[in-house]
């Protein structure tokens, strides 16, 4: 009790003084309060220092979603840029179109392509999917896992004061990952929107597709006409003809629109199908027509001063070749062999004793190139360009 001796304080008030007596018990007293305040105040940063680990390891958690969304993020640039390489493909496979027989046989491949990248466009649509559900059950689990961060620190906390302490952090962390949470959904929301923009340029894809099929089939139609033959009768011959020759046919797709992107997906691709179907059997019918004979002399009754020509078609020897060959004032052809066959073509043509024109040549993956093939041109006295 040495320590806690008897003591007096002293109080000066308006001139009047008064001793105040602090007992040894009073004295004690005060001693254990800052003995159990020190303690409180050790304890509770030692939990703050353990409770700061915990956050970090949930911070390490949420940064490892972020990557694998901004992976994610990367694919769909990547979906994007393949889209716009296709659009550049398509216009520029228009510009190559030279004539009518061409033009089909290039739009058909270009159609074929544009299949298969709508293909492949559904399967990255699947894994968009797969990846935002991924992302969903993630940040389910997340919030699961600060509920029982949240009731662990409950059951640690030994007094009221500790306890409203360590609620006030908690709720801190959770406003915390509920932003984050946010951020993320409205990342979501984002690329849900980016879908969305691909499904349009599918759409739109499909429609520009239709409508050069149907331009075409239009051309047909008018080159039908002038001829005076009728069309619904050749699309019957020639719808018998297919049948015994091709069989069944291809698959079937449903025509069904429906509010669902793959839905209307499926109906534009059908409305094509019927589309391209209409234009093979115009195509057949082409194919099988006499136009040579009417097609010069259509265009001698306008009484042209220039010279008339078409070039043969693949085989030079065929009869598809050689009758408009002979209707031509003067004879053009595409090269775009070596020089060997170059030359082999030229001495064909030379038989039919009119001037020789080359309008298509230059093909450096097959020899077809100026020093190989400027000189049997200027051998022979062909005209070209290029």
């Amino acid at each position: 009790m040495r320590f806690f001796p008897d003591r007096e304080l002293m109080l000066r008030t308006d001139g009047k003084i008064r001793f105040v007596k602090v007992s040894k018990t009073l004295q004690m007293f005060v001693f254990v309060v800052v003995v159990a305040l020190s303690g409180w105040a050790i304890f509770s940063s030692f939990s703050f220092f353990v409770h700061n680990e915990v956050v970090a390891s949930k911070n390490r958690e949420i940064f490892d979603a972020r990557m694998v969304y901004h992976s994610l993020l990367s694919e769909v640039s990547e979906y994007q840029d393949k889209f716009s390489s296709l659009t550049q493909e398509l216009g520029k496979n228009h510009g190559l179109m030279l004539d009518q027989v061409e033009k089909n046989a290039t739009l058909q491949q270009n159609l074929r392509s544009v299949e298969n990248k709508l293909e492949t466009s559904n399967t990255r649509h699947n894994e968009i999917v797969s990846a935002r559900a991924a992302l969903k059950n993630k940040l389910s689990s997340i919030e699961n896992e600060m509920k029982e961060l949240n009731s662990h620190n409950f059951n640690l906390k030994g007094n009221l004061n500790s306890v409203t302490t360590d609620l006030e952090s908690a709720l801190s962390q959770r406003n915390f990952v509920r932003s984050q949470s946010k951020k993320l959904s409205r990342t979501v929301a984002k690329l849900e929107n980016d879908l969305e923009t691909l499904h349009k340029s599918e759409k739109d894809i499909l429609i520009n597709l239709t409508e050069r099929t149907k331009s075409s089939i239009d051309d047909i139609h008018f080159v039908l006409k002038h001829t005076g033959l009728k069309v619904a009768q050749l699309l019957k011959g020639n719808q018998g003809r297919s049948k015994k020759k091709l069989g069944q046919g291809g698959p079937f797709i449903a025509f069904a629109p429906d509010t669902e992107p793959a839905q209307r997906l499926k109906a534009n691709l059908s409305n094509l199908n019927s589309q391209l179907q209409q234009f093979t059997e115009l195509q057949d019918i082409m194919k099988r027509l006499p136009l040579a004979e009417s097609t010069f002399t259509w265009a001698r009754e306008m009484n042209p001063i220039q010279p008339l020509t078409t070039g043969p078609w693949r085989d030079f020897t065929c009869s598809m070749s050689e009758r408009p060959m002979a209707l031509s004032d003067i004879i053009s052809f595409h090269g775009y062999g070596n020089a060997e066959e170059t030359s082999g073509r030229i001495e064909l043509l030379r038989a039919c004793g009119r001037p020789i024109l080359c309008t298509e040549w230059l093909c450096r993956q097959s020899g077809n190139t100026f020093e190989e093939i400027l000189p049997i041109f200027a051998c022979h006295e062909i005209g070209w360009y290029h």
